[in-house]
């Protein structure tokens, strides 16, 4: 009987690697100061913090990055299952800095992942707080947005900011135009537009959620 390494996949006799293959020979070297953080950040064309957050396991390494660092490491070609091919990984951001959202994302809190989308490549995520939309958007849930949609169209849900800074997701609805929450709360009110300043940051185009696993 033979025994395959499960940790090991093939492709045509070549070994392949994952990313925590990856990752592993990465922090190797960075313990055994074969490499240096600012050596890898250059060779990635990432800033250098992005390097330290791989390393503290608050960031993936990105799909674009693996081959690279997979060659420079001699590792071999990468695993892709075609599983994978239609989810990629949207950074979480703190819900009151999305209205800076360019600058948030390049210190996300983590990564979650989504189902990929045709169009949406600079989204983001925020987790939901409160129950003004929990009949769609469960509490503590992570909401994906789209800031290059910002178009209000019917029965849209977006995420908004007021004059004031603070930062809130709701549901468009026109005639009369307004955002309003989707809650079994009865206690949220309605955002008519006209009586207050509203920013309109991006569309929530998906959300996830681990509630009640």
């Amino acid at each position: 009987m033979s025994v395959i390494d499960g940790g090991l996949r093939f492709s045509h006799g070549v070994p392949m690697v994952t990313h925590d293959d990856i990752r592993d020979e990465l922090l190797k070297r960075l313990a055994e100061k074969r490499v240096t953080g600012a050596g890898i950040a250059k060779l990635l064309g990432i800033p250098a913090p992005r390097v330290a957050e791989i390393k503290k396991g608050t960031r993936r390494i990105q799909q674009n990055e693996m081959p690279i660092l997979a060659e420079f490491f001699g590792l071999g070609e990468i695993d892709s299952p075609s599983v994978d091919t239609n989810v990629v990984w949207v950074p979480v951001i703190g819900i009151a800095a999305a209205g800076s959202w360019r600058e948030a994302i390049e210190v996300p809190a983590f990564l979650v992942p989504q189902i990929k989308r045709a169009g949406c490549n600079q989204a983001f995520a925020v987790q939901v707080d409160g129950d003004s939309m929990n009949q769609i958007l469960p509490e503590r849930s992570y909401a994906v947005v789209d800031p290059d949609q910002r178009e209000l169209r019917n029965n849209r849900v977006y995420l908004i900011q007021n004059g004031g800074g603070e930062t809130t997701i709701k549901r468009f609805c026109t005639e009369p135009a307004r955002f309003e929450p989707v809650s079994s709360n009865p206690m949220h009110n309605v955002i008519h537009i006209g009586e207050h300043e509203i920013t309109v940051i991006g569309r929530v185009v998906s959300f996830t959620s681990d509630e009640g696993l």
